[in-house]
């Protein structure tokens, strides 16, 4: 037996023969099975003549059981020859029913099905190939690819995909019945030679967390992005559900089959419909900004990626938080204690956020704009006032996306444009677009010298709107009003400052137009120790996600905990704000000055921290290696790279792995990859290491174990870390100039500075002035100058000498 199988026309076409025997006149007799699009042709052939035995339109596996029975009832002398041929007609039959369009290499999608309201079951629908456009953009050629829905007569739709080298979205243009309301459309798809990938899931309606898995079918449902390898070769892929006319979408496992599904959650009649967007690349950190850069133009998306925005002044700043400290009880009494007692300790925390507890409220409702008067006698105005006379620069407050927990009292805005939705709870009307509830709230907190906001609940716009309006719909209406009054009364040297919480969902993070900071995991829990390593494992791998629209928030801790000195690097690698919550004469006077500057300032990386490509996409909450966070510093003349190591394993006590000069991307220079000597300077032991090569440095950590390294290319015999008792001592470095003598170095202030060296200096001075060679230290290759030889405040600078200079002559 044999089997042909091809595409024409973007159509199914099949074809098996059998020699089932000889005829008397020793002839071959052959039975044909020929499938083309939806229509299958069974003839007895013969060398002559031949006789067609019948033919069926498919609709479905079992249609085509039905048939094949009949044919062995009419034909059963030729049943036990042709047994072959049409056992394989019904496994091609029942695979072509379900035809596959193959994307791309890595991903094929194999069914389409649409949920229309009234109707209990799924509606499967074929695609047909309309046509295939070339065409060229500022991007480069593509290809415009439309496929038609077959199924329904009432209905008219078509998939339409646009098609880059390794890179593609999908949409769905629709005009039809109106469709259910959850699970709308179900794109089933297929990922060949899957090996090995990450999701970013749903773990609960406002909080996300990353699943690992060998097998994608096993993935859960509901992920917001899935990154994976396959089997051959180096690349990663990337898919990423998209959003738009009411509609969002999630891809993992639905119905016990992967894809992208589309959702609504109310009546709705959608006529463009984006799906999702896919691409392919050899850089797992590109590949997400390609997808999502060519996502947020097909989409036209309200919001703003991170990149096209500022990062918020206020948090530049260490920062300290009133939850963890006084929690709900909140009072102006309470801050002032608070700031009285950072200032006496030298702190220089540079914002307070004041938390939930401030506002005036009434069963869970907010019933006004003012401050609770019985904590804030004075008043908000009166209250920050005082707290700025303190040295607190920058003051924020907290609130709800929908003003308090369950919305707003009726009773107590009256003026304003409500949206009465489930149970009874009020939000503003999302449909409006006005100067109403937010730009009359913010305007007042302006007037009260307030300087940014802490947006929470965030995708609780579904516990008001389900089954009432479409849930994109909504979010978008209501961030839209949110973002503006932000931008219009909050906005200062940057885009407005505004933290957002809770606030995982596809529905929010598309629509950020100008915030751009974001919590990455779920809340600081500082009475149980063991969830510093879920918190720590959380943030870094939702950053990869989160990252993509807003610089990533690691949340507040607090510094006197056992756990303080792992909170502390995690956030000091993370790229985003570092604030504390700690109680009155419980501040860990020594680790926050090692996060920031003497004026507040934060040492921070150029980008948000990214989980090193070893460890993107293994479980390292079960697997016995290390998480590794990375980032860079660079500046002009210099580059760093920082790498933080942690132990978020859920059961080992100690976990081991390795430190390479591939942990940080582009820190060795292309023209010398793998030759370029790296010098580490390791935290925990105060040492220096030499990388040369591939060959790794080893790491072993300890439970709830956190070690740092600051990683610079050797150029010539020397490689600055900048100053050693900050965590990120590299992002004290303003500038760096090689010298024919040695090198020159401007620090942006004073401190602990230490360096890599082959051989001891001739001579160090700060500022022009020659140190004594008693006033520092060279030992195992390590230069170190104390703090004390540098002025008090201010930049300064550092100059090595390593050699004579040449002679004028």
């Amino acid at each position: 037996m044999t089997m042909k199988r091809g595409v024409l026309n973007r159509k199914v076409s099949l074809r098996t023969r059998t020699n089932f025997s000889r005829s008397r006149k020793g002839g071959k007799r052959f039975v044909d099975v020929v499938m083309s699009g939806q229509v299958v042709s069974v003839t007895n052939r013969y060398r002559s003549p031949r006789r067609h035995l019948f033919s069926m339109v498919q609709f479905q596996p079992v249609h085509a059981l039905q048939s094949l029975r009949g044919v062995f009832l009419r034909h059963l002398k030729f049943a036990r020859k042709t047994l072959p041929s049409l056992f394989a007609l019904f496994v091609l039959f029942s695979s072509s029913a379900r035809a596959e369009v193959n994307l791309e290499k890595g991903i094929s999608l194999s069914r389409v099905r649409l949920a229309l309201q009234g109707r209990k079951s799924l509606t499967e629908f074929e695609l047909e190939w309309i046509s295939t456009e070339k065409d060229r953009d500022e991007r480069g050629a593509f290809e415009r690819l439309r496929y038609k829905l077959i199924g329904i007569d009432s209905l008219d739709a078509e998939l339409r995909l646009k098609r880059y080298p390794g890179l593609m979205t999908a949409s769905l243009d629709y005009r039809g019945p109106r469709l259910a309301e959850k699970d709308s459309v179900q794109l089933v798809m297929k990922l060949p030679e899957y090996r090995r990938g990450m999701a970013i899931n749903h773990i609960d309606p406002y909080w996300a967390g990353p699943s690992f898995s060998s097998d994608y079918r096993l993935l859960p449902e509901n992920n917001v992005l899935m990154l994976w390898q396959r089997q051959k070769g180096p690349g990663y892929h990337l898919l990423v559900p998209l959003a738009g006319d009411g509609m969002v979408g999630e891809v993992g496992k639905h119905n016990l089959q992967f894809g992208v599904t589309m959702s609504s959650f109310a009546p709705n009649t959608p006529r463009h419909i984006p799906l999702f967007a896919y691409a392919t690349d050899e850089d797992p950190y590109r590949l997400a900004d390609r997808v999502y850069t060519e996502a947020f133009r097909e989409g036209k998306f309200y919001g703003r990626l991170r990149k096209e925005k500022k990062y918020p002044e206020p948090f530049r700043y260490l920062g300290w938080c009133s939850w963890n400290a006084y929690y709900d009880k909140v009072s102006e009494e309470h801050l002032v204690a608070s700031a009285e007692s950072l200032r006496k300790k030298k702190i220089p925390v540079g914002f307070m956020l004041i938390d939930d507890g401030w506002l005036n409220t009434t069963w869970r409702k907010l019933a006004g704009f003012e401050a609770d008067l019985q904590k804030f006698p004075r008043g908000l105005r009166g209250a920050i006032a005082k707290i700025k006379d303190l040295g607190i620069k920058h003051v924020g407050v907290w609130h709800t996306l929908h003003g308090y927990w369950d919305g707003l009292d009726p009773r107590s805005f009256k003026d304003e444009k409500l949206f009465e939705g489930l149970d009874g709870l009020f939000m503003q009307d999302p449909r409006q677009e006005s100067d109403g509830f937010y730009h009359a709230w913010y305007q007042k907190l302006a007037a009260s010298g307030i300087d940014f906001v802490k947006v929470d609940g965030q995708a609780n716009t579904s516990r008001f709107t389900n089954g009432l309006l479409p849930l994109f719909s909504a979010s978008e209406g209501t961030q839209r009003n949110l973002q503006e009054a932000a931008s219009r009364y909050l906005s200062s040297k940057s885009d407005p400052p505004v933290i957002n919480c809770m606030e995982m969902t596809i529905e929010n993070a598309y629509n950020w137009r100008f915030s751009n900071v974001a919590r990455a995991s779920d809340d600081f829990q500082p009475h149980d120790p063991a969830l510093a390593k879920e918190h720590v494992f959380q943030s870094a791998y939702n950053s990869y996600w989160i990252s993509n629209f807003a610089y990533p928030d690691y949340d507040m801790f607090q510094s006197n905990l056992p756990q303080a000195k792992y909170h502390a690097i995690a956030r000091a690698v993370s790229g985003g704000p570092i604030y504390t919550a700690d109680e009155i004469g419980e501040e860990n006077v020594e680790l926050l000055k090692r996060l920031a500057f003497s004026d507040g300032r934060l040492l921070m990386l150029d980008e948000p921290g990214r989980v090193t490509r070893d460890t993107l996409l293994v479980d390292t909450g079960i697997e016995r290696v290390p998480l590794k966070i990375f980032g860079q510093v660079l500046r002009p003349g210099f580059k760093a790279g920082v790498v933080a190591a942690f132990n978020v394993n859920k059961s080992c006590s100690q976990v081991l792995g390795g430190l390479s000069g591939k942990d940080v991307d582009g820190l060795r220079s292309e023209k010398n990859e793998g030759n370029e000597r790296i010098a580490v300077y390791q935290r925990s032991t105060g040492r220096v290491h030499l990388l040369e090569g591939d060959s790794p440095l080893p790491l072993r950590l300890g439970e709830y174990g956190a070690d740092l390294f600051s990683l610079v290319p050797v150029k010539g015999s020397v490689a600055v870390f900048g100053l050693l008792d900050k965590y990120l001592s590299p992002a004290a470095i303003l500038r760096q100039e090689l010298r024919p003598d040695g090198i020159a170095v401007t620090l942006a202030e004073g401190g602990e500075f230490g360096a890599f060296l082959k051989k001891r200096p001739l001579e160090v001075r700060i500022d022009g002035k020659k140190l004594p060679v008693s006033s520092y230290t060279y030992r195992d290759g390590l230069l170190r100058i104390p703090p004390g030889r540098f002025p008090e405040k201010g930049a300064c600078e550092v100059r090595i000498v390593l050699q004579r200079a040449p002679s004028s002559k």
